[in-house]
């Protein structure tokens, strides 16, 4: 039957009701297809409807969101060196730690190869013993190769944390919230256990901790663009805030930190046990 939606009522009968039916038609065919696509976020999606021809994904977009997103296996070889003169492991006033690492994966599956390299220093200076202190640390992270999109979000290999972004890397800034192959941090802290005390023979300390965070990512070692805009624009994410510190005997020390954001207009609450570096 011929669809004449655009003839006089008088010559239509019974097509324009065809034409109601074929618009539904369409209306629910369209409908169907939004929602399957909403599943992922469009810069990162590799799926396409059948009934629409696949798109040519640019390389830089394939290499920031498509790699280790279907089940695989993967073997991640690390190795590193250590050069620790702290005074002290988990409460640390004077001192250097520093760790030099690499990750490496021989690409198992999906091609995931790439090696990693990472550079953890952290300096630590006393002022009036353990009731002022100032400590630094410098962290940079470089992914070479086709790691998984996981990995982007991750740095060092010993002792892998989570970042930058959460309460081990950028405070105040969510967790993993920014990924990337290359990424520098920089954290500041001052430090004061100022109230120490005994219960039964166990010995505590209080104290309280002031930082300032920062972290600088860059998706990738050229330009990368994702819908024409690129993502390595901007300038170092910052977070800043304080905590209390408490302290059970020499070793366990548990924390309390609230950190807010003034680049990215977001805050965080972090209960965790040890010292961030």
């Amino acid at each position: 039957m011929r669809c004449c939606c655009s003839t006089p009522a008088s010559r239509c009968g019974t097509a324009r009701r065809c034409c109601s039916a074929a618009a539904s038609r369409r209306w629910s065919a369209s409908t169907r297809l939004t929602t399957s696509s909403a599943r992922t976020p469009a810069a990162c999606s590799s799926r396409t409807s059948p009934s629409r021809p696949r798109a040519r994904p640019t390389a830089r977009r394939s290499a920031i969101c498509s790699r280790g997103q279907n089940p695989h296996a993967l073997v991640v070889l690390s190795a590193g060196a250590l050069f620790d003169t702290r005074d002290h492991e988990y409460t640390p006033t004077r001192g250097t730690f520093t760790e030099l690492t690499v990750r490496a994966s021989p690409g198992v599956q999906q091609g995931l190869r790439y090696a990693a390299f990472s550079l953890n220093s952290a300096w630590y200076k006393s002022f009036i013993g353990e009731y002022l202190s100032f400590a630094i640390r410098g962290v940079a992270d470089v992914i070479a190769g086709d790691a998984p999109f996981y990995e982007l979000t991750r740095f060092g290999a010993l002792m892998p944390r989570d970042g930058p972004g959460g309460g081990w890397s950028l405070r105040g800034v969510p967790r993993q919230r920014y990924a990337g192959k290359i990424k520098l941090l920089q954290n500041l802290e001052i430090r004061s256990m100022f109230w120490k005390f005994t219960i039964k023979n166990n010995h505590f300390a209080v104290g309280a901790v002031a930082f300032l965070d920062a972290a600088r990512i860059w998706a990738d070692f050229g330009r990368t663009e994702l819908g024409g805009v690129s993502v390595d624009g901007g300038s170092f994410k910052l977070g800043t805030g304080g905590g209390l510190r408490v302290r059970w005997g020499e070793t366990f020390l548990v924390r309390f930190d609230g950190a807010y954001s003034p680049t990215d207009k977001t805050q965080g609450f972090y209960v965790d046990v040890g010292h961030v570096f």
